[in-house]
This record gives C-alpha cells, structure tokens and sequence, in this order.
C-alpha cells in the first residue's frame, strides 16, 4: 500500500474536525463553545504563567543548580528574542 502524501492526510483530518465543530455547534449552539474556548485560553495562560513563575525561577543555591537554571531558562532573559 502505498503512502498518501502528508498534507492530504491533513487536509482529511482538517474536514473532519470541522465537521465535528459545525456538529457541535448545531447540538449544543455557540455560546458553550465559546465558553469552553474562553477557559481553555484562560487556564492555558495561568498555567504558564505559574510554570514561568514559580519553576523556571526557583532560586539556586549551588553552582551546579544555578548552571541547570540557567540552561533551562535563564538564557531566555539575556536574548529573549532568540530563536
């Protein structure tokens, strides 16, 4: 059997989840899932912000630590636009 290029498989995965969005909005109607959606981008942005908080900015105490936060986050703040 051969194998299907890639953006066709996307392209059938991408109708069917519309389709089961434009389902669920005709059982359940918009409101809902704009509620859902809210709280999605809301509990999504809290838990990144706590992760960014209070684990990518634990203090270090030994030389070892302070070189493994660095390397996980800290260069992040010296370049925070690279890539």
């Amino acid at each position: 059997m051969k194998a299907k290029p890639l953006f066709i498989s996307l392209g059938i995965f991408s109708i069917y989840a519309f389709s089961l969005l434009a389902f669920a909005v005709w059982q359940i109607g918009p409101i809902p899932i704009i509620a859902w959606f809210t709280a999605g981008v809301i509990s999504y942005s809290l838990t990144e912000y706590i992760v960014h908080r209070y684990i990518f900015h634990i203090v270090a105490h030994s030389a070892k630590s302070r070189k493994f936060q660095y390397s996980i986050h800290g260069n992040h703040h010296d370049d925070p636009g690279a890539e």
